[in-house]
């Protein structure tokens, strides 16, 4: 099985042609490795059908399966390679199989290899794919990137959990679901808990989760008596009806240094069991001497001491454009913030 896995990575080291400029080049490789990464499935399990005979049927199941989850990524992969590459893709298939064929021997490789490897097989099917490609597998899947929810419900997801994330956790014990396919990254600023942007970490939608305890600010407003009640669930009720009106989140959201902020979708909800609200803001972000337009759905939170801030966030050429991608994933953004869940409250 180590050659196997040995091999496959091999088969995707087609990067070494001089068809393009160099920001091009790299998606070019990143859309090869994944194309080598099926190629070379494709050419073990055909082996295997080949040399094994008694086990062509569970290899034949173990491909329809995986074509049936993940075929349409081949097809988008080639669709994408041959619309950059033009007419250089012809020259790009034949080195690819030149390289595939320099490296696919299948001497040594035993009955029982065979048989994990189709188990490797059905498990990647599942969305056990290794590390390194399971990510750029699931972003180039055409019914993910039209439907991102889909990826979530089809159940290829990771869970953020707050354990282990002290001092910036400041003690929530708070858990979240979000696609496979985005990429955590650790918050710059002492308060961000948690960052996660699509596409593997170069999409432009990404959800942000601030974490702020209240208590300082507000024990010393307060008797004791006053505080106990107020980290009860009818007392964070009885303060959200009072800091989460509609003037009160605009202006706390005028506060973080948008450019000609507009506010629309307000509402109030519950997370979990706790009470919030979110607003929907049209905006520029200005990075250095650049403006950005954004799109953004912050969600704001308050349970027991603990005040969560949930941004998802949608950046474009226009605002128009970031607002018409972020509707893309408001079905997906529903089910992460329905998978939230803060386990203090439960104490």
């Amino acid at each position: 099985m180590k050659k196997i896995a040995t091999l496959i990575l091999l088969l995707i080291s087609i990067s070494h042609f001089g068809f393009c400029q160099s920001s091009i080049r790299d998606q070019v490789v990143e859309m090869s490795e994944v194309l080598g990464f099926i190629y070379g499935q494709k050419i073990f399990l055909e082996s295997i059908k080949e040399n094994f005979p008694e086990l062509r049927n569970d290899a034949t199941r173990a491909e329809l399966k995986w074509e049936l989850a993940f075929g349409k990524v081949e097809k988008e992969l080639e669709r994408r390679l041959r619309e950059i590459l033009e007419d250089s893709y012809a020259d790009f298939e034949t080195l690819s199989k030149q390289k595939l064929s320099e490296v696919a021997t299948f001497d040594n490789i035993s009955r029982s290899d065979a048989i994990s490897y189709i188990e490797t097989v059905n498990r990647r099917t599942e969305g056990d794919i290794e590390e390194q490609f399971k990510a750029r597998v699931l972003m180039y899947h055409p019914d993910f990137i039209q439907y991102p929810h889909q990826e979530l419900s089809r159940g290829y997801r990771n869970e953020f959990k707050s354990s282990g994330y002290e001092p910036k956790s400041k003690g929530i014990k708070l858990r979240i679901q979000y696609p496979a396919s985005w990429k955590e990254e650790e918050g710059v600023r002492p308060n961000i808990l948690f960052k996660a942007i699509s596409e593997n970490g170069e999409g432009t939608t990404s959800l942000n989760i601030l974490i702020k305890d209240i208590a300082a600010e507000l024990k010393t407003e307060m008797t004791d008596d006053e505080w106990k009640y107020f980290i009860t669930d009818e007392g964070n009720r009885e303060l959200a009806d009072m800091i989460f009106t509609e003037s009160a989140l605009k202006e706390m959201m005028s506060e973080l240094g948008l450019i000609n902020p507009n506010f629309s979708e307000y509402s109030r909800l519950v997370i979990d069991g706790n009470p919030g609200a979110k607003i929907s803001i049209s905006a520029k972000i200005q990075r250095l001497e650049f403006e950005f337009p954004i799109y953004s759905n912050p969600y704001v939170i308050i349970s027991k001491n603990y005040l969560v801030i949930a941004t998802f966030a949608t950046m474009g050429a226009s605002v128009d454009e970031a607002k018409t991608e972020f509707e893309k994933f408001k079905p997906a953004i529903n089910l992460m913030m329905n998978s939230m869940a803060i386990l203090n409250r439960y104490e």
